[in-house]
């Protein structure tokens, strides 16, 4: 009846086998509806319009808990800033109740509906667009009063609140998507997968652990505020709320640091030899520890220019060699390059680190005992490069060398006395100084332990053929050493100097 009352109102059209269970489908118009019964036999539900949706789908969830609920959002697109009303409406109901999103495809770039789609093309066309957003994953069933605006003039995370008689929406930060739940394969460690563009369009994923969520709010917002998601200020404690609501069926095993796990080599950003978003690192320790930049085309000039240099080459392939261990079947052990000042023991650390990140990936052996063992986990099945054994001393460098190979952490306990657990790794090292363990030991008066000479080969530098890097004064690269920390001493060097000779396996 024209005029008549709509909120909470819906007119149902049956499923085509008269079942309860099936999918239920939510659409605006009669029309839209009608198509969308004929192309797919389900059953739907008409809200009349764009503002009804959210009620009849809250009302249809309250009615089916369980059943597979799709929001069919008429495509109102603009050429202008102004809304799209259907897609927008459709998303916040999807949102509030689990649902999955079904968007029209716009014919021509011109607002369209499905029973548009229909009429200028086919219902197979129509039936296409369900099934596809029936196939996109588990639905996200967001905390009540939060939704995520996507497009728009002022796209993001929402959350409705009231003052006085009225309500308005309080942005919480940018749109944010969320995959799934994240969990270890003992059921600890839990987490939420996040997905989110920055200000360049770059888009970025993390597994933020619950963990986190009970402190204060500061480490996890810096973390994404590094990512380029902002949340506006004094609004942590409710985005905290928000990813503690969300529910979802989809589910994603963490793990707490890299390397292979099972058939999955796992790095920060993604995980190789298994599908996507099955197994994700969850660490606040590991942002921004391995970076990409550039091209691999430049990043090969890196290696043209070692060519001809033993040592050089020799710190490239470790690099690669970390990964390989546990193919192998070997331990973990160490190397150090050792010479005079000015050799360019530095600019091979630097060559070894430009695969894996860039300079910032050079650490410094100057570090507390608990440090070093934190540091060896984060390279898990990878390499950890350390500069200038001189900063710390004899007796430390041996039981530190002697650690690192071992691949285990010393046995602490916590304080009722039960043990704490221990950090395990299994990594290369990369070193440099101006003396070797053994030279280092002998200058201090001790002698060697066993197994901390073999754990850490030194390899003279010979002549000084390369110049000590300076740090430019211009913008970095990322993910590439400075222009003058590798390249410029690089080429100097490349007629090479004598082969160098690693002392025999033990």
């Amino acid at each position: 009846m024209k005029g008549g009352r709509t909120a909470g109102g819906y007119c149902p059209l049956p499923a085509r086998d008269g079942g309860h269970n099936g999918p239920l489908l939510i659409a605006e118009g009669y029309a839209t509806a009608a198509s969308l019964h004929l192309a797919t036999g389900h059953a739907c539900l008409v809200a009349f319009n764009a503002g009804n949706l959210e009620a009849v789908a809250r009302m249809a969830r309250k009615r089916y808990p369980d059943r597979e609920i799709i929001l069919c959002a008429d495509n109102d697109v603009r050429t202008d800033d102004r809304p799209n009303t259907g897609v927008e409406a459709a998303t916040k109901a999807a949102q509030a109740v689990g649902g999955k999103l079904a968007v029209c495809p716009a014919h021509e770039g011109r607002p369209t509906d499905f029973n548009d789609l229909h009429c200028l093309r086919s219902l197979e066309a129509v039936a296409a667009a369900v099934e596809k957003a029936r196939k996109e994953g588990a639905a996200v069933h967001l905390p009540e009063g939060f939704f995520i605006r996507e497009t728009g003039k002022n796209p993001g995370l929402f959350k409705v609140e009231e003052k006085g008689d009225a309500t308005f929406d309080l942005r919480l930060g940018p749109p944010l998507r969320i995959i799934g739940k994240t969990f270890d394969d003992v059921s600890e460690n839990w987490g939420t997968l996040l997905s989110w563009k920055d200000p360049a369009g770059t888009e970025h994923r993390w597994a933020l652990p619950d963990d986190l969520l009970q402190g204060q709010g500061r480490e996890y917002a810096q973390i994404l505020a590094r990512g380029g998601y902002s949340i506006a200020p004094g609004q942590a404690a409710k985005f905290a709320t928000f990813i503690q609501g969300v529910r979802t069926e989809r589910f994603v095993t963490c793990v707490q640091r890299i390397g292979w796990h099972a058939a999955a080599y796992v790095m920060p950003d993604t995980a190789y030899g298994v599908p996507a978003d099955t197994v994700v690192l969850q660490s606040a320790r590991h942002a921004k520890m391995f970076r990409a930049g550039g091209t691999l085309d430049g990043w090969r000039e890196i290696p043209g220019l070692c060519a001809g240099n033993s040592r050089l080459v020799f710190a490239l392939c470790l690099a690669f060699a970390g990964p390989l261990l546990r193919l192998s079947g070997l331990e973990g052990g160490g190397f150090s390059f050792e010479g005079c000042s000015s050799s360019g023991k530095t600019t091979g650390l630097q060559v070894a680190a430009s695969v894996w990140g860039g300079p910032e990936h050079v650490r410094s052996w100057r570090t507390t005992d608990n440090a070093l063992e934190g540091v060896a986990a984060l390279h898990n099945d990878n390499l950890l490069i350390l500069d200038e054994v001189g900063q710390v001393g004899a007796a430390a460098l041996s039981e530190a060398a002697y650690m690192l190979a071992n691949g285990q952490s010393k046995g602490r306990a916590l304080r009722d006395g039960s043990p704490r657990a221990q950090l395990t790794w299994r990594l290369l090292f990369l070193s440099s100084g101006e003396l070797g363990l053994a030279d280092k030991l002998a200058e201090s008066g001790l002698k060697s332990r066993g197994g901390a000479g073999g754990a850490l080969c030194g390899a003279a530098r010979g002549q000084g053929h390369v110049v000590r890097p300076s740090r430019p004064a211009g913008r970095r690269g990322r993910g590439r050493p400075p222009q003058d920390a590798v390249f410029r001493p690089l080429r100097p060097c490349r007629a090479g100097v004598p082969a160098m000779a690693l002392p025999p396996a033990r």
